[in-house]
């Protein structure tokens, strides 16, 4: 129908359009592909995470799968021959094959991120510990650890336990790539975030903050909301240049700098009270970015944001799921004072305070506690900072006041059994002699 109105097909005009605007033209170009029925072979190949080229050499000789697949859209899109060839008549000008390039590029490096996440780190490798030696250094370049490799001096710059190696397991030497990266070439907001993240109350785990960062960088790279970013570093007169490729990895590393501190932006403007609030803070953080990007998409002209990617369910698809509510309700429950309170009588029983098993989920390994307030710290020099607080002061006068018990709430609930005495005593008992 397009051709028959207007002369072109739908391809043709977006590969022959000259406005400059590479990303719109770009996603112009996948949204015509991804709502063709005749393009699912094509959609296979160019939405998979594996780049589709083979030989780089003369096209006349070494025909590669991009030529493949351009030959493919072109015969069923029905665009001119001349536009298959790569030929850039002036600037700004995309034909066929150089957006399948662009595309090509895009999976090329994802598929290089993938493989730095798949590969997990090793103490043994040499190459890993000078990386993760290099980001002691970006956050702490004038303190020499004392404790050597295995220390809990770590926990200084945001990890979880005495060996960093451990909080890698999840995004592999990725997480610790990105972080130097950030700490970095943007040393002043990497050290602002880390002085942040060490703040008496409101501190986060710096280390951990930027791993859960990659995980979100993953995910945004699976539902193909990355791919505008690198489009522009695609150097299509050399697709198999290494330096493009570098480039395209840098960019998805700006961009995860970017979230970091826009993370630690909104961080200290909630001014939450606790870590405990992390996963909402950054929960909140991901749903806007999610939607800029998208929000961006369709403004350059793609309507199909999340293509090639798994399918997003309606915004608010969950809330009638019952079960989904069950859950969730107490995902975040802190102790109520009535538990803290039989808490603190275990311990004034015992005279002992609480202990907990070394866990590497919790700030400290769980060992630096406040019952009262049934909060963990990083170490004992914070939680003392907290026991001089507002918050801790009012927690104490909480706890102080009479426990709230069963019984008070079957009584307020009207399920007690109330005992009524005679009102003439004497009369009735006369009565049954």
């Amino acid at each position: 129908m397009d051709q028959l109105v207007f002369g072109q097909s739908e391809l043709q005009r977006i590969c022959s359009a000259a406005n400059g605007d590479t990303r719109g033209q770009m996603l112009q170009f996948r949204t015509a592909l991804a709502l063709s029925s005749a393009f699912i072979h094509t959609c296979n190949v160019v939405f998979d995470f594996e780049p589709f080229e083979v030989g780089w050499g003369d096209w006349d000789v070494h025909l590669s799968k991009v030529d493949t697949v351009a030959k493919e859209v072109a015969q069923k899109g029905s665009v001119d021959e001349h536009n298959v060839v790569y030929v850039v008549e002036h600037s700004g000008v995309l034909n066929l094959r150089s957006c399948l390039h662009r595309c090509s590029f895009a999976n090329r490096t994802f598929a290089q991120l993938f493989s730095l996440k798949d590969q997990p780190y090793d103490s043994s490798n040499a190459k890993h510990e000078a990386t993760l030696e290099q980001l002691w250094s970006n956050l702490k370049p004038d303190v020499r650890r004392s404790g050597g490799r295995i220390t809990k001096e770590w926990g200084e710059i945001g990890f979880q336990g005495t060996d960093p190696m451990t909080d890698f397991r999840g995004m592999g030497i990725l997480s610790l790539h990105q972080l130097v990266h950030f700490t970095a070439k943007y040393s002043v907001e990497a050290q602002r975030a880390l002085a942040d993240s060490n703040h008496p109350t409101r501190w986060y785990p710096f280390s951990v903050a930027g791993i859960n960062i990659t995980g979100f960088i993953v995910d945004l790279i699976r539902e193909r909301l990355l791919d505008p970013l690198v489009y522009e570093f695609a150097d299509v007169h050399n697709p198999g240049s290494d330096i493009s490729l570098e480039n395209g990895v840098n960019a998805v590393n700006d961009f995860y700098s970017t979230i970091f501190t826009r993370f630690n932006d909104l961080w200290v403007r909630s001014n939450p009270r606790d870590a405990m609030m992390f996963p909402v803070i950054f929960n909140s953080l991901k749903d806007t970015i999610r939607h800029e990007l998208k929000a961006q998409a369709h403004q350059r002209g793609n309507s199909a944001s999340n293509m090639g990617g798994p399918k997003q369910r309606k915004k608010g698809a969950h809330c009638k799921k019952k079960y989904y509510k069950r859950s969730h309700a107490t995902k975040c429950r802190a102790r109520d004072i009535d538990q803290i309170q039989d808490d603190l009588k275990v311990e004034v029983a015992t005279g002992k305070k609480m202990e907990f098993e070394k866990d590497e989920d919790l700030p400290g390994l769980g060992q630096y506690y406040c019952t009262p307030c049934a909060r963990h710290f990083i170490d004992a020099k914070t939680r003392d900072v907290h026991l001089a607080t507002k918050v801790h002061k009012r927690r104490m006068k909480d706890v102080a006041q009479k426990q709230y018990t069963h019984a008070e709430a079957a009584m307020a609930a009207g399920k007690t059994i109330e005992k009524y005495t005679p009102a003439h005593p004497d009369a009735s008992s006369k009565m049954e002699e």
